[in-house]
């Protein structure tokens, strides 16, 4: 049922339960949705950088 609410296979709601790190942010966030809950996300402590060619401004 709860995968029919959802709008997610019954294989992506047993990734989920099981811990799978690589499920789609967009469908945990519909899960979360039908059990009335939210997801929130904060700025970690450690800074991270990212190469400029990362960002696409070469430097």
């Amino acid at each position: 049922m709860l995968c029919d609410l959802a709008g997610v296979g019954p294989a992506f709601l047993y990734s989920l339960e099981h811990g799978k790190p690589t499920v789609r942010l967009d469908k945990v966030v519909a899960v979360l949705e039908v059990l009335g809950l939210e997801l929130h996300v904060r700025l970690g402590r450690e800074v991270v950088s990212v190469d400029g060619r990362l960002r696409g401004d070469g430097k």
